[in-house]
């Protein structure tokens, strides 16, 4: 992993596909082991901004495992 690009507001991260999938397993491991609350009041965050997360980052698996098409 190495950073990109740090802002005020956020910063722009790098990441292999192994660390993306342990990224993805870890926050599936957390949202099976809290519920709605739990993920609110330990991770700071509603459960449907952690979905979205989770979403994106499977999304982002998936994009690095697509066959590269070229001309």
């Amino acid at each position: 992993m190495r950073n990109i690009e740090i802002r005020p507001d956020g910063a722009t991260v790098e990441l292999t596909l192994h660390e993306l999938a342990i990224l993805k397993n870890a926050i599936n491991e957390t949202l099976d082991a809290l519920g709605d609350a739990s993920i609110s009041i330990r991770v700071g965050t509603t459960m449907g901004e952690f979905l979205t997360l989770f979403r994106e980052v499977q999304l982002a698996i998936q994009d690095c495992r697509r066959p590269v098409v070229t001309d």
